[in-house]
């Protein structure tokens, strides 16, 4: 048994009239570091992240102009207004699974 686990453990085995012989410390887990180039990394995903925001960008300002058709024209633009922000809604719901696949699913192991 550790520390902060079962803390009177101890107590309760001296009661019931066990005797500590000897003290053995057993390595519980490990983790090793992996040896990776952090500073070569960080700098590019930073170039792809601002990259990615502003593709994002770029695209979010496209659906606007779409949908902001229907109040600018006295044409009737709703249903190309519509298509645009469903597209745009299906484009990026896809991509923030596949991406949560790959960059939030820390359960994965590489045994």
């Amino acid at each position: 048994y550790g520390s902060s686990h079962c803390p009177d453990l101890h107590k309760k085995l001296v009661a019931d009239g066990f005797t500590p012989v000897k003290t053995t410390w057993r390595t519980a887990w490990s983790v090793q570091e992996q040896s990776s180039n952090v500073t070569t990394i960080v700098p590019m995903l930073t170039f792809l992240l601002v990259g990615y925001l502003s593709i994002g960008a770029l695209d979010w300002v496209g659906m606007l102009s779409e949908v902001s058709k229907v109040w600018e024209v006295e044409q009737e633009y709703y249903l190309d207004a519509g298509v645009a922000a469903f597209f745009y809604l299906v484009r990026h719901v896809l991509l923030y699974l596949g991406l949560s696949k790959f960059l939030v699913d820390w359960t994965s192991s590489k045994e």
